[in-house]
């Protein structure tokens, strides 16, 4: 008698509470960007014995290049590490996939 009060007794608890939780974690992307070409720098087509006037030149409109360059690599960066959209919430759980 007293092993069937105990083994009763048991079956008295509420079993324990289950509960779903969302949980967001980061998800690496790859960048589907692509590198920017890099262009021909005009002092490195100077042929040997070039005058400081000729270098000169090559030089000032390298510098020019150059930013050119820069902006198209900073634009790249920027569009890949950009924030990405997240998805429309949708419900979690079985009771979204049962007809109402």
């Amino acid at each position: 008698m007293l092993l069937a009060a105990v083994a009763l007794t048991g079956c008295n608890t509420t079993p324990p509470r289950v509960e779903i939780q969302r949980v967001n974690v980061a998800v690496p992307v790859a960048c589907q960007e692509k590198e920017p070409e890099r262009p021909v720098m005009p002092t490195e087509a100077l042929r040997p014995g070039a005058t400081v006037d000729q270098f000169t030149q090559a030089a000032q409109a390298e510098i020019e290049r150059r930013k050119g360059y820069e902006v198209q690599l900073v634009a790249a960066l920027a569009i890949c590490t950009r924030p990405i959209e997240p998805a429309p919430q949708q419900p979690l759980g079985l009771r979204s996939a049962w007809p109402k």
